[in-house]
C-alpha cells in the first residue's frame, strides 16, 4: 500500500514535513496544514492500513511495520531537502522511531517535533477497550475518547461511526501497549516539544522528558488547550516549526 498521501510536493531543496496521525486518526487530519506551511514546504501525511481511503488493507500488526513501510516510503520519496517529522499522541512515538530507522539507514532527519504523549509506551490515558463481541463495552472506551476530544461527539452519534472509531482507538492503543520504545537517543537530531496546558495524556510536565531523547538541541513549547489544542493552535505551531529550523 500507498504509507504516505501527499497534500502538497516540495519545491526544489524546501522542507518536506512528514506528519503522523493520531490514535484512531487517518492522514485527513493534516489536509488543513497544507494552507499553513511556508511557500515551497512539502507536506506528507502517513495512512495507517484500515483507515480512510486504506480502509481495503489489513491493520498493521506492530508499531515496527508501521514505522517499516514508512521509512521505506519515504526512501522512495527521496525528498530533495530537509527532512522534518511530526507526530501527535500515538504519532509522535511513530515519529520519533522512524527518525531513529532513518538515521539507523544513513538517511537525514532535521528535525523532529513530538506532541500529545511522553516518551513511554507501558502507560497510556485510555483504559478501556472496545470489543465488537460485547456492546457494553463502547460507551466506557467512548466515554474517555470524549474526554480527549469533545468534537468528536457528532461521531458517536452513528452507531457504524462509532464502531469503526472505537475499533481503530482500541486497535492502535493495543499496538503502543505492546511496542518497546528504543531507549538510546536519537544523535544531534533537533527536538521541538508541543503540549497543551490541559493534556491529561502529553502535559508539559510529562512531555519534558522527551529531551533526553535526543543529544541535539531540544525546545518546549506551550498553548492553551487540551489533548487536540493543535486543532486551534497549528498556524502557530506551523510558524514555531518554522523558526525552530532557522534557530537549529
Amino acid at each position: 500500500m500507498d504509507w504516505l498521501r501527499s497534500f502538497r510536493p516540495a519545491e526544489s531543496d524546501a522542507v518536506t514535513l512528514i506528519c503522523f496521525p493520531h490514535a484512531g486518526g487517518g492522514a485527513a487530519a493534516y489536509a488543513a496544514w497544507r494552507d499553513l506551511l511556508p511557500a515551497g514546504w512539502g507536506l506528507e501525511a502517513v495512512r495507517y492500513p484500515g483507515r480512510e481511503d486504506a480502509v481495503t488493507a489489513p491493520p498493521a500488526a506492530s508499531l515496527g511495520d508501521i514505522v517499516t513501510g514508512v521509512t521505506d516510503a519515504l526512501t522512495q520519496l527521496d525528498p530533495p531537502g530537509p527532512v522534518v517529522l511530526f507526530g501527535h499522541s500515538l504519532g509522535a512515538i511513530l515519529a520519533y522511531e522512524t527518525a531513529h530507522r532513518r538515521q539507523a539507514a544513513g538517511q537525514r532527519v532535521d528535525a523532529l517535533a513530538v506532541s500529545g504523549i511522553p516518551p513511554w509506551t507501558e502507560q497510556h490515558v485510555l483504559t478501556n477497550k472496545y470489543d465488537p463481541a460485547d456492546p457494553a463495552s463502547a460507551d466506557p472506551l467512548a466515554e474517555e475518547v470524549l474526554a480527549l476530544d469533545p468534537e468528536s461527539e457528532a461521531v458517536f452519534q452513528h452507531p457504524a461511526l462509532k464502531k469503526v472509531t472505537l475499533m481503530a482507538v482500541t486497535h492502535d492503543m493495543d499496538l503502543l501497549a505492546a511496542h518497546t520504545l528504543t531507549e538510546a537517543p536519537l544523535a544531534g537530531v533537533p527536538l521541538l516539544i508541543f503540549s497543551g496546558t490541559d493534556d491529561p495524556s502529553g502535559s508539559p510536565h510529562k512531555m519534558e522528558a522527551w529531551r533526553a531523547r535526543t543529544t541535539g538541541f531540544a525546545m518546549s513549547l506551550q498553548f492553551p488547550g487540551g489533548h487536540f489544542y493543535l486543532r486551534q493552535k497549528t498556524p502557530q505551531m506551523v510558524q514555531a516549526l518554522e523558526q525552530f529550523l532557522l534557530l537549529s
